[in-house]
Formats: C-alpha cells, sequence, structure tokens
C-alpha cells in the first residue's frame, strides 16, 4: 500500500452551501481507536481526515441553481457541503489502521440530511455538431477579447437494465489509475459521484503547500513521450495560462513560491499532459482552505481571465456542471488536507451513468481535435462502469441512505 485511504459514514456535524470551503462547527470531541498497535496513535490523529469536503465547481455561476432544477442531472444533492463524520476509518502508507469517532458540539448549528429525489431527470448530451458548434462560439468570443481561454464540458448518458454499483466502479478505478485520487460520495443506495482524477488542487503536509498546474492534453498512442506536446504552441499558450492563474492565486498565502521554470509531461491512463509544480510554506496553519478558495477554479477547469470565462460559461455551455470539477477531500487538525479536482468523474442513479469531460479552448484549437479528446475521456469512463444485483447495491449502505461516505486516496 502506497497512499492514504479512508472511509467515512455517519454525520456529527454539517453545514451546506455553495459559497465556500470554510465552516466552523463550536466544539468536537473525538476518540480514535488504533487496530494496530502504535504508542503515538493520539498524536497521529491530528493529521489524520476529519473535516470532509465538497464544493460544486463555480459556486457563482454554476452553484445553487444548478442543483434542483427540474432538468438537472444533480437533483437533489446539496449545492455544496463540510461535514464532519462520526466514523472514519483511516489506513496509512505504512499500513497502519485507525477507527476516528467523533462528535460535535454544535451550539444551535443542525445537521441537514441528504434526502432527494429517488432519481436523476436524464442528461441532455450534446451530439458532435453541436459540440464543436459551441466550441466556435467560444473561439469567436477570444477573437472578439472577451477572455484568453474557456473550458467547454459536455456529458454522455449510459443506461444499463441492472444498477451500476459505485463500490465495484471505485475498485476498477483505483485498478485502472492507482496514482490518481479515487473518491466516492455516496447519496442512498442508488446514487453515487465518483472517480480516479490525477489532478490536486492542493495538498498540505507539515505548512507546505504543494500542487501542480496541468492543463493540455494528447493521446499517448501518439505522442507517448510527450514530445510533440510540449513542442505544440496551442497547449503551452493554455498550459502558460494556467501556470500564471494559479502563481497570482497563491503567492498571497505562501511565503516564497517555487515553481519550476519548464513544464514535464505528466502520463495519465491513455492521456499524456503538461505539468508544472509549485509550493512553498504557508503563511498560517489555517490558510490551506483560504488558499484553495483563491485556486478554485482554475483555468485549467474555467478559464482566464477567470470571471469573464465563468460567465460565459454560464451563458453558454448549457450543462449542469454540479460536481464535475469541483474540489472534493479532507483536512485533518493540524492543517494538514487534500483537496483533489472531481474530473475523471461519473454520477450515478441506479442504471444511469452521467460521465463529464471539458476540454480547453484558445485561439488556436481546432474543434474537431477537442471533440476526439472528450471522446477519449468519456471512453476511459465507460470502461470502468459496473452493475451488480439490486439486491448488491442497497445492501452496502443498509439503513443509513443518508449518511454521505466519501473515500480518496491521496
Amino acid at each position: 500500500m502506497s497512499s492514504l485511504e479512508f472511509s467515512a459514514s455517519g454525520c456529527a456535524w454539517s453545514s451546506e452551501g455553495s459559497g465556500g470551503f470554510r465552516d466552523a462547527f463550536a466544539g468536537r470531541s473525538l476518540r480514535v481507536e488504533q487496530s494496530h498497535e502504535n504508542a503515538a496513535c493520539e498524536a497521529a490523529a491530528a493529521g489524520l481526515p476529519m473535516l470532509l469536503h465538497a464544493i460544486p465547481f463555480g459556486a457563482a455561476s454554476f452553484g445553487a441553481a444548478s442543483f434542483g432544477a427540474s432538468d438537472a442531472v444533480w437533483a437533489g444533492w446539496p449545492a455544496g457541503r463540510t461535514w464532519l463524520p462520526e466514523r472514519v476509518l483511516v489506513r496509512t502508507p505504512k499500513g497502519a489502521a485507525y477507527l476516528v469517532t467523533q462528535t460535535a458540539e454544535s451550539h444551535g448549528a443542525s445537521v441537514t440530511p441528504l434526502v432527494g429525489p429517488n432519481r436523476t431527470e436524464r442528461a441532455r448530451d450534446l451530439g458532435r455538431a453541436a459540440f464543436t458548434a459551441r466550441l466556435e462560439a467560444a473561439r469567436a468570443a477570444i477573437r472578439e477579447g472577451v477572455f484568453r481561454k474557456v473550458v467547454v464540458a459536455r456529458s454522455e448518458t449510459v443506461r444499463s437494465a441492472m444498477p451500476f454499483d459505485p463500490l465495484l466502479q471505485l475498485a476498477a478505478l483505483k485498478a485502472r489509475a492507482p496514482y490518481s485520487v479515487a473518491f466516492a460520495w455516496l447519496l442512498g443506495p442508488e446514487r453515487a459521484w465518483l472517480g480516479a482524477t490525477p489532478e490536486v488542487l492542493a495538498r498540505s503536509t507539515a505548512g507546505r503547500l504543494q500542487t501542480s498546474a496541468i492543463a493540455g492534453t494528447a493521446l499517448a498512442s501518439l505522442d507517448p513521450a510527450g514530445e510533440r506536446l510540449l513542442a505544440d504552441p496551442k497547449s503551452r499558450e493554455e498550459h502558460g495560462l494556467v501556470v500564471d492563474a494559479m502563481r497570482a492565486a497563491l503567492e498571497p498565502h505562501v511565503h516564497a513560491l517555487e515553481v519550476e521554470g519548464q513544464p514535464r509531461v505528466l502520463r495519465s491512463e491513455r492521456l499524456v499532459h503538461l505539468e508544472t509544480s509549485m509550493g512553498g510554506m504557508l503563511r498560517g496553519s489555517a490558510e490551506f482552505l483560504t488558499a484553495c478558495e483563491s485556486l478554485h477554479p482554475t483555468p485549467a477547469l474555467g478559464g482566464s481571465p477567470q470571471a469573464p470565462a465563468l460567465a460565459w460559461l454560464a451563458r453558454h455551455e448549457g450543462l449542469h456542471r454540479g460536481y464535475y470539477g469541483a474540489p472534493i477531500g479532507w483536512s485533518a487538525p493540524n492543517g494538514d488536507g487534500v483537496l483533489a479536482v472531481g474530473i475523471r468523474s461519473v454520477l450515478l442513479a441506479a442504471g444511469e451513468a452521467v460521465l463529464f469531460a471539458g476540454a480547453g479552448i484558445v485561439l488556436d484549437s481546432d474543434p474537431e481535435a477537442e471533440w476526439l479528446e472528450t471522446a477519449q475521456k468519456l471512453e476511459l469512463g465507460r470502461t470502468t462502469l459496473r452493475t451488480s444485483s439490486e439486491k448488491t447495491i442497497e445492501s452496502f449502505l443498509g439503513a443509513a441512505v443518508d449518511a454521505p461516505k466519501i473515500g480518496a486516496t491521496p
């Protein structure tokens, strides 16, 4: 085992809304039980996942109105959530295992159960002609100087006579992409959002923040070493916009921010990307979530400049992104934490799976090539879909249908 894994259930405290990453509660009591001998059990608990976060993409433009809309695939999901689970089972990279049980003194704060419609409505998928026309419209806006880059997303719906099984799919995702962050949020016995993302918005360890700008994509079968991607002016421009925006967002929160001088190639399953790492010591122990709030959404998910790009997407994209591209992860009492970017993800509702993929558009983008890139990303998602019997899919949650659960492998 080479990474942290955890699963959480129950809800000691929660706060819902689309406004941000940080919520406070008045008090918390904590008990940690260890299943492996470890004299430093209580000390280790300070760095274990305690508070979980899920924030919808672009809250200002895509937030609460996207949830509960009659034609939205995300109907019934909360518009963002931070919660303190009652139970967290944690397995560390060194093999130690802890069962964390938590309670909170809310002083008036209430736990809002996650109860929504039994099924989501049908996704409105775009065909090839409609999507490439939308990309041409984005390029026209770039020519007019509205923004320099925008990321346009689309969805694809897959249906099955048998219900999809999120736990089997999560296992398939972890096996296929062992170095990604795998996550699953189960909302009742038939609904889940899960994925395995190659992109971490940011992580904090012992006061040091680390992140990467990831933008620019090519098929590994055509460019296995990424040499053409590195030499491609369009991809370098797209990537540079992300690096510049992330540097500007992080500098107020990090001492002496270090940014790699040149991008390198990141291999992710059948794709290759450009990646530039950056990091530094946070200015304070509480700065991690503040820094993440400044980063999200990066131009790799929204656009640059951010405000006009998000405004254009709100008017023209025509997609309820919900938690697609959203930060999901955890933070600990000592300031450690990980927030991943919820791409390479799928929304499940019984026998329906909605896959999402996006393409970064700059002036020199080729709409047909971008369509093929999104098709490749969607195809990767389809290969991990797994089905099971109704009995199996109901049994893994039991009676706690409103108890959120999340597993992450940072």
